[in-house]
């Protein structure tokens, strides 16, 4: 065992999310920004649930939209309205689980079952704040980016 706080943080990560991509960044609002902006450019379609932190929110369907990115906003959690609105230029689903501010808990394995039925190039998204890698899992189920808590704190 290593004494380095980076490294030692990285494997009790690695360990309570049990999944190997565990490596410690700070993501708060930025981090979800930067990533949004490195996954679209003009053209590209974003499906977004309608109860999700705000400002991530408003960055989809505010700022997003002036760079030619589109977006559909849908009710947390209802897989037939993200089946509707998977468009042929949809590139990203974002995502809560546990939902801010109504703790709605979408079934990621729905979700993820969904999209990946779809096909493999719409990347998703899910903000895990509310949620600890001891209760909430989302890269187990094919997630490709989770924003977690436990990432600002190491």
């Amino acid at each position: 065992m290593t004494t380095d706080p980076a490294t030692y943080s990285e494997f009790w990560l690695f360990y309570l999310r049990q999944h190997s991509r565990a490596p410690t960044r700070a993501w708060h609002y930025l981090g979800t920004t930067t990533a949004l902006l490195a996954l679209v450019k003009a053209g590209d379609h974003v499906v977004l649930f309608n109860d999700c932190y705000r400002r991530t929110r408003q960055f989809v369907v505010h700022t997003l939209a002036r760079f030619g990115v589109e977006h559909t906003l849908i009710e947390a959690g209802d897989t037939s309205a993200l089946d509707g609105a998977i468009r042929p230029e949809t590139k990203l689903v974002v995502s809560e689980s546990p939902t801010n501010p109504y703790l709605y808990c979408v079934d990621l394995e729905k979700m993820m079952s969904l999209i990946r039925a779809r096909g493999w190039r719409i990347r998703v998204v899910v903000d895990s704040t509310f949620a600890t890698p001891v209760n909430s899992r989302p890269l187990a189920y094919g997630v490709d980016l989770v924003r977690r808590p436990d990432e600002e704190l190491a």
